[in-house]
């Protein structure tokens, strides 16, 4: 197949007048545009590769007929060991409408509040471990990062729940100590 760009958009640069050659699901080539034209052409005006959203929720909070939510474990502030792709639903429709809207890969990452959470997509202190999903429900990495807070979030709840530590010097310390381990 062929799509014709007027404007492909990249990471760097614009394009203009160029062919996309795709062989199956992969970009195979690209080129400047020829004439001619056949039933495996598609014209378009603007063409923008699938959009990636590093940090996200999706899939964590809309698991049907169940209490709760599974984006953080509230009863351990430190949790390195749990993964977000075990609470992920993949039913849900944000998946859907994410990748309707032109994002092709999403960062799953635990909530908020955790300390520490599960990997996903390399960010924020270590509610665990954050995974890459494609949006068509495709797992890409399991284990793609640790997320760690640090901030008035974090701090707060962890107040809250009459749990330690609740300063940033003592997360920071609880960081060091998993990571001498």
């Amino acid at each position: 197949m062929i799509v014709r760009c007027g404007v492909l958009f990249t990471p760097f640069e614009e394009l203009r007048n160029v062919d996309v050659l795709i062989d199956g699901e992969k970009i195979k080539e690209v080129r400047p545009s020829t004439t001619g034209n056949d039933d495996n052409i598609i014209e378009a005006e603007y063409v923008i590769p699938g959009l990636i959203d590093p940090h996200t929720h999706m899939g964590l909070y809309r698991l049907e007929n169940e209490a709760g939510d599974h984006g953080f474990e509230i009863n351990d502030p430190v949790t390195p060991h749990l993964n977000v792709s075990d609470a992920v639903d993949l039913f849900d429709p944000a998946f859907k409408d994410a990748l309707s809207a032109g994002i092709t890969c999403v960062g799953i990452l635990p909530g908020s509040y955790m300390s520490f959470g599960s990997p996903v997509e390399r960010i924020t202190i270590m509610p665990g471990q954050g995974s890459v999903y494609k949006t068509n429900g495709k797992l890409i990495e399991r284990t793609a990062c640790f997320k760690a807070a640090v901030g008035e979030h974090a701090k707060r709840f962890l107040s809250e729940q009459k749990a330690v530590p609740t300063t940033r010097m003592g997360i920071m310390a609880e960081l060091r100590a998993i990571r001498s381990c």
